[in-house]
C-alpha cells in the first residue's frame, strides 16, 4: 500500500487512523470503537505488513457498523483481511 489513508468512512461513522513510527510489541495495530480511531504501528515493518493491518483494522470497523457478531473475531478479521489485502494490492487496471 503505497498510499496511506489517513481517514475513511464506513457509513456514517467517519474513522481517523495514525501511523505511528513505534514498535507496538505483538500488535501491528489497534482499532478505538468509542472514538473512531485506528492505531496502525510501522517501526521495522514492510509496507506489505502495514497494508495488512490497514485492512485487518478497516475489517473490524465494517463488521462493528454492520453490527455482525464476527467484529472482534481475530481468527475470521485475520484471514478477510488477509484476502482483501491481496486482491487489493493485485488489481489492476
Amino acid at each position: 500500500m503505497q498510499y496511506k489513508p489517513s481517514s475513511f468512512k464506513v457509513g456514517a461513522s467517519p474513522y481517523k487512523v495514525q501511523y505511528r513510527n513505534e514498535d507496538g510489541g505483538k500488535q501491528y495495530g489497534s482499532i478505538y470503537y468509542g472514538t473512531k480511531a485506528i492505531v496502525i504501528y510501522t517501526k521495522n515493518r514492510s509496507e506489505a505488513s502495514v497494508s495488512e493491518t490497514f485492512w485487518h483494522e478497516l475489517t473490524h470497523a465494517v463488521l462493528y457498523e454492520m453490527k455482525h457478531k464476527l467484529y472482534n473475531d481475530e481468527k475470521f478479521v485475520t484471514q478477510f483481511a488477509k484476502l482483501l489485502n491481496e486482491a487489493v494490492n493485485s488489481a489492476k487496471e
